[in-house]
């Protein structure tokens, strides 16, 4: 089913790494990505996140804007993992438009739906 939070297009779209986690077997990272708007932005990301080379599983959680990573830190790192979530947005002009127009751009997400809050 598709699934849509409307006021995440007014934040520009980013993502960054909350946790990493390493083990013997590999490593496990957090990713926190502001302004993951929909249900096909989640499975767009997952996709992006499953084709890094060393990625071993994924699972991205819309409601909570939120990537689960685990993957062999011999082969992957957490700015590659970074940087292919921010290349599976999609409209990103569009989206850093809303954003500065709404005046979203420039703060910072901090509550558990993902809403701006002012610092």
């Amino acid at each position: 089913m598709f699934r849509l939070i409307p006021h995440r297009a007014l934040i520009e779209p980013k993502a960054s790494v909350a946790r990493v986690e390493e083990a013997d077997e590999g490593a496990e990272a957090t990713l926190r990505i502001e302004g993951l708007l929909c249900s096909a932005c989640a499975a767009n990301v997952l996709r992006r996140l499953e084709r890094v080379d060393g990625v071993r599983s994924a699972a991205v959680d819309l409601e909570r804007g939120e990537a689960q990573v685990s993957y062999d830190p011999a082969r992957a790192t957490p700015q590659a993992l970074v940087a292919a979530v921010e290349g599976a947005v999609l409209f990103r002009p569009l989206r850093r438009l809303l954003a500065a127009i709404a005046g979203h751009g420039r703060r910072r997400s901090g509550s558990s739906d993902g809403r701006p809050v002012a610092t």
